[in-house]
Protein backbone atom coordinates (compact mmCIF):
# COMPACT_ATOMS: atom_id res chain seq x y z
CA UNK A 1 0.00 0.00 0.00
CA UNK A 2 3.12 2.60 0.72
CA UNK A 3 4.64 1.42 -2.25
CA UNK A 4 1.63 2.19 -4.44
CA UNK A 5 1.26 5.29 -2.47
CA UNK A 6 4.85 6.63 -3.12
CA UNK A 7 4.60 5.49 -7.15
CA UNK A 8 1.46 7.82 -7.27
CA UNK A 9 2.82 10.64 -5.56
CA UNK A 10 6.58 10.27 -7.75
CA UNK A 11 4.17 10.59 -10.90
CA UNK A 12 3.18 13.67 -10.37
CA UNK A 13 6.97 14.78 -9.79
CA UNK A 14 7.70 16.74 -12.99
CA UNK A 15 10.56 15.02 -14.84
CA UNK A 16 13.94 15.66 -14.49
CA UNK A 17 15.82 18.49 -15.95
CA UNK A 18 18.46 17.12 -18.27
CA UNK A 19 22.02 18.06 -18.06
CA UNK A 20 21.97 20.55 -20.66
CA UNK A 21 18.57 22.20 -19.24
CA UNK A 22 20.38 22.35 -15.81
CA UNK A 23 23.15 24.46 -17.73
CA UNK A 24 20.94 26.50 -19.41
CA UNK A 25 19.50 27.67 -16.41
CA UNK A 26 22.78 28.10 -14.64
CA UNK A 27 24.29 30.15 -17.64
CA UNK A 28 20.84 32.23 -17.27
CA UNK A 29 21.52 32.79 -14.08
CA UNK A 30 25.19 33.16 -14.09
CA UNK A 31 24.76 36.30 -17.16
CA UNK A 32 22.08 37.72 -14.79
CA UNK A 33 24.69 37.95 -11.89
CA UNK A 34 27.17 39.07 -14.76
CA UNK A 35 24.94 42.30 -16.10
CA UNK A 36 23.85 43.21 -12.73
CA UNK A 37 27.16 43.36 -11.00
CA UNK A 38 29.03 45.01 -14.49
CA UNK A 39 26.28 47.08 -15.39
CA UNK A 40 23.64 47.19 -12.87
CA UNK A 41 25.48 47.79 -9.20
CA UNK A 42 24.64 44.73 -8.01
CA UNK A 43 25.32 44.89 -4.02
CA UNK A 44 26.50 42.17 -1.74
CA UNK A 45 23.52 40.72 -0.57
CA UNK A 46 20.88 41.52 -3.39
CA UNK A 47 19.50 39.14 -5.81
CA UNK A 48 20.83 39.04 -8.96
CA UNK A 49 17.76 40.06 -10.24
CA UNK A 50 17.68 43.73 -8.61
CA UNK A 51 21.01 44.92 -10.53
CA UNK A 52 20.33 43.14 -13.80
CA UNK A 53 16.67 45.59 -13.31
CA UNK A 54 19.02 48.32 -12.94
CA UNK A 55 21.20 47.66 -16.18
CA UNK A 56 18.79 47.42 -18.66
CA UNK A 57 17.02 50.60 -17.19
CA UNK A 58 13.99 49.44 -15.15
CA UNK A 59 12.81 49.95 -11.18
CA UNK A 60 12.60 45.91 -9.77
CA UNK A 61 9.15 45.78 -9.52
CA UNK A 62 8.35 46.69 -13.06
CA UNK A 63 10.78 44.44 -14.21
CA UNK A 64 9.07 41.55 -12.33
CA UNK A 65 6.09 42.61 -14.13
CA UNK A 66 7.51 42.49 -17.38
CA UNK A 67 9.33 38.73 -17.05
CA UNK A 68 5.53 37.54 -15.81
CA UNK A 69 4.06 39.02 -19.16
CA UNK A 70 6.90 37.57 -20.94
CA UNK A 71 6.86 34.32 -19.08
CA UNK A 72 3.09 33.99 -20.24
CA UNK A 73 3.60 34.82 -23.95
CA UNK A 74 3.39 38.30 -24.33
CA UNK A 75 5.56 40.98 -25.60
CA UNK A 76 7.34 43.85 -24.19
CA UNK A 77 9.27 45.48 -27.24
CA UNK A 78 11.22 47.62 -25.13
CA UNK A 79 12.77 44.40 -23.16
CA UNK A 80 13.61 42.82 -25.66
CA UNK A 81 15.65 45.77 -26.89
CA UNK A 82 16.99 46.47 -23.69
CA UNK A 83 18.36 42.92 -23.03
CA UNK A 84 20.25 42.74 -26.05
CA UNK A 85 22.12 46.11 -25.23
CA UNK A 86 22.89 45.02 -22.26
CA UNK A 87 24.60 41.74 -23.34
CA UNK A 88 26.00 43.70 -25.81
CA UNK A 89 27.33 46.06 -23.63
CA UNK A 90 28.66 43.58 -20.99
CA UNK A 91 30.75 41.20 -23.66
CA UNK A 92 32.14 44.27 -25.16
CA UNK A 93 33.39 45.38 -22.21
CA UNK A 94 35.24 41.95 -21.96
CA UNK A 95 36.46 42.03 -25.72
CA UNK A 96 34.24 40.30 -26.94
CA UNK A 97 31.92 41.48 -30.15
CA UNK A 98 28.57 38.79 -30.09
CA UNK A 99 28.10 39.21 -33.76
CA UNK A 100 31.98 38.57 -34.82
CA UNK A 101 34.10 37.26 -32.33
CA UNK A 102 34.88 33.54 -32.35
CA UNK A 103 33.57 31.01 -29.56
CA UNK A 104 37.35 30.67 -28.05
CA UNK A 105 37.41 34.58 -27.04
CA UNK A 106 33.32 34.46 -25.74
CA UNK A 107 34.64 31.69 -23.23
CA UNK A 108 37.33 33.73 -22.36
CA UNK A 109 35.44 36.53 -21.58
CA UNK A 110 32.65 34.11 -19.62
CA UNK A 111 35.63 33.18 -17.38
CA UNK A 112 37.10 36.85 -16.86
CA UNK A 113 33.72 37.52 -15.97
CA UNK A 114 33.01 34.70 -13.45
CA UNK A 115 36.39 34.97 -12.10
CA UNK A 116 35.90 39.09 -11.21
CA UNK A 117 32.61 38.15 -9.48
CA UNK A 118 33.38 39.02 -6.00
CA UNK A 119 32.86 35.53 -3.50
CA UNK A 120 29.99 36.64 -1.88
CA UNK A 121 28.06 36.14 -6.08
CA UNK A 122 29.64 33.23 -6.93
CA UNK A 123 28.37 31.65 -3.75
CA UNK A 124 24.62 31.99 -5.49
CA UNK A 125 25.74 30.47 -8.54
CA UNK A 126 25.35 26.73 -9.88
CA UNK A 127 28.00 27.17 -12.29
CA UNK A 128 31.75 27.38 -12.20
CA UNK A 129 33.72 28.51 -15.30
Amino acid sequence: MLAALLRKLESRLPPEESEEEKFTSALVVFLMTAVGYYLGDLKPNEPPVAGYARALGYEQREFLEILKLVASGGKDPDYDQKYALAHRKLFGKFGVDLDTSPWKKTEEALKRMHAGLPESHKERLAISL
